[in-house]
Formats: C-alpha cells, sequence, structure tokens
C-alpha cells in the first residue's frame, strides 16, 4: 500500500504540473514554435562570444608564438628577429615577460589563446616585415583548425546515420524529422552551460554535443514511438501526443538522470579539460 501511495503521488505530481503544461503548449503550438526558434537563434548568438579552442582553458597565464624562418637562416638574423618578436610583444600591457628558445625540438605546449591570439593577428598586420618574411600562426591555431576540420566531418556522418537508423525505424522522414527536431532543443541546452560555466566551445565541449545528441534522440524517440503505439489504438493525434508525455514523463526522467549522475562529480570538481564535456551532457537533463 505504501509503494502505490508513492507512486500515486508521483502521476498526480506529474498530471497536475507537467501534463497542464504540454496541453498548453500544444494549445499554442505556432508561439511555442516561435519561443523555441528565439531561443536556438539566442544560443547561436552566444557562440562567437564563447569562443573557440583546441583545448578549455588551462588556467596558466602563458602563451606561444611560434617562429619559423627560411632553411640556411643564419643564427644572427634569427636572434635579431626574434628580440624584434621580444619588444613588440613587451609593448602589450598584459604581458609581464618574455622567455625565447632558437632551435630545433623546443618542446610544444599549448594553451587557449583564444581572443589573444585575435588581438595579435590584429596587431601583426601592422607590423612592416623584411622583405621575404611572412608570420603565419601555429601552434594550438594550427592544431586547432586541424581538428575541428576532421571532427566537422565526423559529425556530419554521424548525423546522416544516426538519421539513416530513424529512417528505418519509423519507416517514414515525417517520423525522423519529429524524432530529429529535439536536436536544436539540446544545442540550447549545451551552449548556454558553456556560457555559464565558462567554457569555451573547444574540442572536448564538441564531443559532448555529440553525446548530447545521442541522448536527446533516445527520449525523444521513447515518446514517439509510444504517441504512435496510442494512435494505433485509436486515440486522436493531440490526446496522445499529451498521455505519451505525461507516462513517459517519469522514465524519461529517470533514465536520463542516471546517465548524468555519473559526470556530476566531474563537473563540480571544475576540471579545465573534462568539465566542459560533463556541462554539455548534463544540460540534456
Amino acid at each position: 500500500m505504501r509503494a502505490r501511495s508513492r507512486s500515486n503521488w508521483r502521476w498526480k505530481a506529474i498530471h497536475t504540473t507537467y501534463r497542464p503544461l504540454l496541453h498548453r503548449c500544444m494549445q499554442h503550438r505556432i508561439p511555442t514554435l516561435v519561443v523555441a526558434a528565439l531561443l536556438f537563434a539566442g544560443s547561436l548568438a552566444l557562440v562567437p562570444v564563447i569562443g573557440f579552442s583546441l583545448f578549455p582553458y588551462a588556467g596558466i597565464p602563458q602563451f606561444l608564438v611560434q617562429m619559423e624562418l627560411p632553411e640556411g637562416a643564419s643564427l644572427p638574423t634569427t636572434d635579431a628577429l626574434s628580440r624584434r618578436i621580444e619588444e613588440r610583444l613587451a609593448r602589450f600591457p598584459f604581458v609581464a615577460s618574455v622567455q625565447a628558445n632558437i632551435g630545433r625540438g623546443n618542446p610544444q605546449v599549448y594553451y587557449n589563446t583564444g581572443k589573444l591570439t585575435a588581438e595579435v593577428a590584429r596587431r601583426l598586420q601592422g607590423i612592416d616585415l623584411p622583405s621575404g618574411f611572412r608570420f603565419a600562426f601555429g601552434g594550438e591555431v594550427e592544431s586547432s583548425r586541424e581538428s575541428f576540420g576532421g571532427i566537422g566531418s565526423a559529425i556530419v556522418v554521424a548525423l546522416f546515420g544516426v538519421l539513416a537508423v530513424l529512417v528505418l525505424e519509423f519507416r517514414s522522414f515525417r517520423g525522423t524529422l519529429i524524432v530529429a527536431s529535439v536536436i536544436p532543443l539540446g544545442v540550447i541546452g549545451g551552449v548556454l552551460a558553456l556560457f555559464l560555466g565558462g567554457y569555451t566551445l573547444s574540442f572536448v565541449a564538441t564531443v559532448g554535443f555529440v553525446a548530447l545528441i545521442g541522448i536527446e534522440i533516445k527520449n525523444s524517440i521513447l515518446l514517439v514511438d509510444f504517441t504512435n503505439q496510442l494512435r494505433l489504438e485509436g486515440v486522436p493525434l493531440k490526446e496522445a501526443i499529451e498521455r505519451a508525455g505525461e507516462i513517459r514523463f517519469l522514465p524519461v526522467v529517470l533514465t536520463t538522470l542516471t546517465a548524468l549522475g555519473a559526470l556530476f562529480p566531474v563537473a563540480v570538481e571544475g576540471s579545465a579539460m573534462f568539465a566542459p564535456i560533463a556541462y554539455v551532457i548534463i544540460s540534456a537533463g
């Protein structure tokens, strides 16, 4: 009796809170879609504010400038150019000290320098280099372009693979689009989580978005599949949607919380390397 009373209490809470909210959204579909579209557009507008980087913030106030000269350049020429770069860097008020190494085999250490790199590029445009010299960003910037270029193709392939599986499962493009329509909502939560946490859209965060999309689609499949079952039983469309949302609400929430609970300590710890992926995936809840 006690277990049944607890279960009845949960269903009563869902029926009196979530069901009316879902019913109101169904009654005002156009305003609901407009609000969702505006939230999605707002999250995309936050992306430039968040910024891009290969790695999350390391918490180390350093950045690396790599200088490459043509093959056969003499040591005095290299040293002279290195000193010129040191003088230029020392003019920035946020630069406390400069260290330089000349030669091959120096350790390559990458730090998050997104905004600083953009500012340095703007300042370097005004420098008159000697004939035959040019500047190009390497290090993190070069690695970031290569990494994001590769993962971009991987994400596209993964999305097409997910859509293909959905088409085979629901045997219609309409059902597939309905299931995939939750992806923008997941993006809203992920971008907002990165913004509030103070993290950039790094390689690690991008992997989190891939996992986030999988979680959102899994939950959407549960709802759409149960809605289709109710429709086969002769339940009207709106009633089927509301009943599916009400009945599947608790299982979806519990399974999601179970998956996200393991990531909560990672987010609380605040690890610069792993916290972004935890923030993004937890936003699915």
